[in-house]
């Protein structure tokens, strides 16, 4: 599962038959089933599969497989990997 915080960059996210106005609604997990539907709706699964996208925090190369949490943050989507330092970095960011 992937943890997502209030606000996207869209206003409008589809999952499946699914939509949900970024403005009102918060996303807390998408099932892994979903996730890469989910980050093609971000317009970010193809930086993930063509290995431009990192880590925000270690700056490592992120494959679908190793992403823990989506995030918006500097006016983009950016993806936090699944190494235990990086999710630590993340969770005091957001308790900020």
């Amino acid at each position: 599962m992937v943890k997502v915080i209030k606000e996207l960059l869209s206003d409008t996210l589809r999952i499946g038959r699914e939509a949900y106005s970024m403005k009102t609604a918060e996303i807390n997990a998408v099932y892994s089933e979903e996730l890469e539907e989910f980050l093609d709706s971000l317009g970010v699964l193809e930086e993930i599969k063509n290995g431009e996208k990192k880590c925000y925090f270690c700056n490592s190369i992120v494959d679908v497989s190793d992403i823990q949490t989506v995030f918006p943050m500097d006016d983009d989507v950016q993806i936090c990997c699944n190494k235990s330092k990086c999710n630590d970095a993340f969770n005091r960011k957001v308790e900020k």
